[in-house]
């Protein structure tokens, strides 16, 4: 049962990193014609810097499921499945 809570919990977080990771890339690619300019060095700190960023929204989003998943519900399902609607919403 907390197995699968902590399971939950880190997917959630890996999920959200990557999701603000491709977003980002995205959003260079996107810009390519001023992205172009920039040297390895510059899109490497970008990419570091925006990381640092990444986690903390992360984290914010985490309380979230870190509240859903103390809740004395026994069926674990049931909180994925809620969390599930909660992170489309988001």
């Amino acid at each position: 049962m907390l197995k699968e809570r902590i399971k939950l919990f880190g997917l959630q977080g890996l999920f959200w990193i990557t999701l603000f990771i491709i977003g980002r890339i995205t959003f260079l690619f996107y810009h390519f014609d001023q992205a172009s300019s920039l040297s390895f060095r510059e899109i490497g700190t970008i990419l570091f810097l925006g990381l640092r960023m990444d986690l903390a929204m992360a984290g914010y989003w985490l309380i979230l499921t870190g509240l859903l998943l103390t809740a004395p519900v026994q069926n674990i399902k049931f909180i994925a499945r809620l969390h599930g609607v909660i992170t489309i919403l988001l």
